[in-house]
């Protein structure tokens, strides 16, 4: 049976909030550009953080924009998850901002990522290799796009956006509905035909956890923000 790997999402800007989190168990975290306000210095310690404790540090883009994708890479980031990829314009966009030439058209700097231009050019080369571009399904047109988006080599995972998806669907938050599912499970089967990495995030229901566990090889659970909701909860 594979592994899951056990993740969550970091929204509170605040490097001591994510020392914490990269010292727990967990192997992998996304930094939330599209809902939380980091700035460039912050994002730029919270990742040098997050790889010093050699966690998978991945970065939701807010949107697919040459200039977020290029500084988040810069930095160190091990990856890019996309929102709401609706078309294979999409997909090209992110993988050309993403990847140096000839794959991609992404400027070159001596920068963290090659380490201030250390043995730069093998750097450059097996970066290419190594970064983890997912894209998020999060409406009708998306998933009515799913084969020709799942089509590219470079996407190394698809990750399903519930409450956007379940809100495109006519049934908002209602993850239990025939629709939902039916189309959830159809993005699950299709992505891994492809050999495609499956991410969920479980923003609730922690309950499903033991149920869902294997099924996918990312499982992002709750995030800092619900985490600290749900202690104050239960000690107030």
């Amino acid at each position: 049976m594979k592994k899951t790997k056990l993740g969550s999402w970091l929204q509170i800007p605040n490097e001591i909030n994510a020392d914490i989190f990269a010292n727990s168990k967990l192997e992998w975290f996304v930094i939330d550009l599209e809902h939380a306000p980091f700035d460039k210095k912050i994002l730029s310690n919270i990742i040098r953080i997050l790889k010093s404790k050699k966690k998978l540090t991945i970065i939701r883009i807010n949107e697919i924009c040459k200039s977020e994708i290029q500084q988040s890479l810069d930095l160190g980031a091990d990856g890019i998850i996309a929102p709401n990829v609706c078309s294979e314009n999409d997909v090209k966009k992110l993988i050309n901002f993403s990847l140096y030439p000839p794959q991609g058209s992404r400027g070159m700097g001596l920068v963290k990522s090659n380490e201030y231009g250390d043995n730069f050019t093998e750097n450059c080369k097996s970066l290419n290799k190594s970064i983890k571009l997912f894209i998020m399904i999060e409406s009708k047109e998306g998933y009515k796009n799913l084969a020709k988006i799942l089509n590219h080599k470079s996407i190394y995972g698809v990750a399903i956006g519930p409450y956007d998806l379940s809100t495109s669907l006519g049934c908002p938050g209602n993850f239990k509905s025939q629709k939902f599912k039916k189309i959830e499970n159809d993005i699950y089967d299709k992505s891994k035909v492809k050999g495609k990495k499956l991410l969920y995030h479980l923003v609730k229901n922690y309950s499903d956890l033991k149920k869902i566990k294997h099924k996918y090889d990312y499982l992002g659970i709750s995030s800092d923000i619900l985490m600290l909701k749900k202690t104050l909860n239960e000690i107030t």
